[in-house]
């Protein structure tokens, strides 16, 4: 709270000192903001001291965002006051804790990503992406409703330790030398039509901890309907940002990455209202594992 009260305006950091007192203003500089916003009572008398809407509104932004554009910090404090819980959403409040609609948050991270320009929306796609593994890490297990008893069947004659590697990561399956031959004898001519209904089942217990038949159906029919998505995605230098931290890697080819990035917003319309919930349940995790694996490495 000590950064956030730092940058207020001073008629608002005055008015949050009258308002609260001596003592209590020097213990709420003292509390987090996410323990803050748990409690609503004293959060709205706070915000109730944001006259100046923009710029407190601001100030709680950069508090918690440094590195944005202008533009978009000013576009997330429009949206912000248009939305009172995204303040607490964006600090780690809990989704659970707001009882807010599904619907509602979804449309708010819609907004939120639509505030962005295209090199941040790339970052915080990375960082999603990348604090799923990290928070949850997948394991060949996740994605086990994939297969059919036929193929699983083929499968494990070929990988004769089948049941240890449902317990790795898929990739090293994929590794493996028998991993070709599994290719060649349990799908055959339906090779390719696999490896788009395994990347949907992989996306999809990475977004949500599971999924359904019917989601995965709806995501196998997104992409077989776009041929070129699967490998245009393979591209994203994902890897390269964990690595490096850096949003350089975006912008050699930052259009085609863009592109793909928002060709792939309308995956989450596969997701049902349960796994929507879920999902959303997994950014704010996802994404402070995501900075505390970041902190640790520098």
């Amino acid at each position: 709270m000590a950064d956030l009260l730092d940058r207020l305006p001073s008629e608002d950091r005055d008015c949050v000192r009258d308002h609260f007192g001596d003592s209590e203003y020097e213990t709420l500089a003292a509390t987090t903001l996410a323990r803050l916003f748990l409690d609503f009572a004293t959060a709205e008398r706070l915000l109730e001291c944001f006259e100046t809407e923009a710029s407190s509104g601001l100030a709680l932004i950069e508090a918690q965002d440094g590195g944005l554009t202008p533009d978009t910090r000013l576009c997330l404090v429009a949206l912000s006051y248009d939305h009172p819980e995204l303040f607490a959403l964006r600090i780690g409040v809990p989704l659970d804790a707001l009882e807010t609609d599904h619907l509602k948050v979804h449309q708010m991270f819609l907004d939120i990503f639509g505030c962005m320009v295209p090199l941040e929306q790339l970052v915080l796609t990375a960082r999603i992406r990348l604090g799923l593994e990290m928070a949850d890490p997948l394991m060949m297990r996740d994605a086990e409703f994939v297969f059919t008893e036929d193929e699983v069947s083929c499968i494990s004659r070929i990988f004769d330790d089948w049941e240890a590697l449902l317990d790795a990561p898929p990739e090293v399956a994929l590794s493996r030398p028998e991993a070709r031959v599994v290719g060649a004898e349990c799908f055959g001519s339906a090779r390719a039509e696999f490896q788009i209904r395994f990347f949907g089942a992989t996306l999809l217990a990475s977004l949500t901890g599971s999924g359904s038949q019917e989601s995965l159906n709806c995501l196998v029919n997104f992409l077989g309907e776009r041929p070129s998505f699967l490998a245009s995605y393979a591209s994203l230098p994902f890897e390269e940002f964990r690595v490096a931290r850096d949003p350089a890697v975006f912008e050699a080819n930052l259009d085609r990455y863009t592109e793909v990035v928002q060709d792939g917003i309308p995956l989450l319309d596969c997701l049902s209202d349960d796994e929507l919930r879920r999902f959303q349940q997994r950014i704010p995790p996802a994404l402070r594992a995501f900075q505390s694996h970041r902190d640790s490495s520098e």
